[in-house]
């Protein structure tokens, strides 16, 4: 894409875009502008040089460009460097040209307010916990918005880390190897306790399933004792009623048997009396006769002297 300007008769200038892929031959009263941005230095790509890239052809991909914040103060007057990686894209031309003549330079000093401006609210200690908050847009108000106002969107902004003084690195690498140690030795304190308690735990498991089992135990015991006793008196209530049944049954045949008797006795007398027999004198013959004589057995006791 170029811009080209033409001056007219009334001494107006004229302005126009050209869309490329396209050859363009300019006429006697037009030239091209002459575009003149921050560059990147060729030897430190963090380094942007003021009016470094010129050029005349503009691109509108989607570009980037790496920058550092040095100098940044933070809360507790610590001083840090602010790596940062900024992709953007142009989205109105005419805008663009209308409001700026370096967007790269409007982009770097709104991202160096910004970052200014979260680093000096939180000390050094808060800034290393909330660094994952410069990777985040929202971070970026000023940017955001002076980008929209030249015509330009910002896509993302990566934090690529931080740099501090020599001084302040090795004693935030002491400060670190501290706190790794006590974490550490924290975590294995906790590991320790944890294994203690794990062994509590299972002890206690382990005695109150031998407290249980001895219990199922018992009442194991406790049962089949009562099932006995249950059993043991079935039986015997069985044992009883079976006897009861049996002397029942025992005493029915001999009332049975005892008036059979009585009945044939009855008949045979009747069968007696019909044949002309005296019934009483064979009822009297039939009787034990009376003892009428008495034996008496005398056992005498001799005594023999040698």
């Amino acid at each position: 894409m170029i811009v080209v300007y033409k001056r007219l008769k009334d001494s107006d200038v004229q302005r126009r875009v050209i869309q490329g892929p396209s050859v363009f031959v300019p006429e006697a009263e037009e030239w091209l502008h002459q575009f003149s941005w921050h560059g990147c230095d060729a030897k430190d790509k963090t380094r942007m040089i003021p009016g470094f890239d010129k050029f005349q052809q503009l691109a509108v991909i989607p570009d980037q460009f790496y920058y550092n914040v040095k100098e940044v103060r933070t809360l507790d007057d610590t001083m840090i460097t602010v790596k940062l990686m900024i992709f953007y894209e142009l989205k109105d031309v005419l805008k663009m040209l209308d409001t700026t003549q370096d967007p790269i330079a409007d982009m770097i000093n709104a991202v160096c307010s910004d970052v200014i401006a979260f680093s000096g609210r939180i000390t050094f200690e808060d800034f290393l916990k909330q660094t994952h908050r410069l990777s985040e847009l929202k971070s970026y108000s000023q940017l955001l918005q002076r980008a929209d106002r030249i015509g330009y969107t910002i896509q993302k902004v990566v934090f690529r880390g931080y740099h501090a003084s020599e001084q302040l690195q090795v004693m935030q690498s002491s400060a670190i190897e501290s706190r790794t140690q006590l974490r550490l030795n924290v975590e294995i304190e906790e590991q320790k306790q944890k294994l203690a308690d794990l062994k509590i735990t299972k002890e206690q498991e382990r005695a109150k399933l031998v407290q249980e089992m001895e219990k199922e135990k018992q009442d194991h015991k406790q049962k089949m004792s009562v099932l006995k006793q249950t059993h043991d008196l079935e039986i015997r209530n069985l044992e009883q009623q079976q006897g009861l049944q049996v002397r029942s049954l025992m005493t029915k045949a001999k009332l049975d048997l005892k008036n059979a008797e009585d009945t044939y006795n009855a008949e045979y007398l009747k069968t007696l009396k019909d044949v002309d027999i005296d019934v009483t004198a064979y009822l009297v013959s039939q009787m034990s006769p009376p003892a009428d004589e008495e034996i008496q057995m005398v056992t005498k006791t001799f005594n023999t002297t040698f």
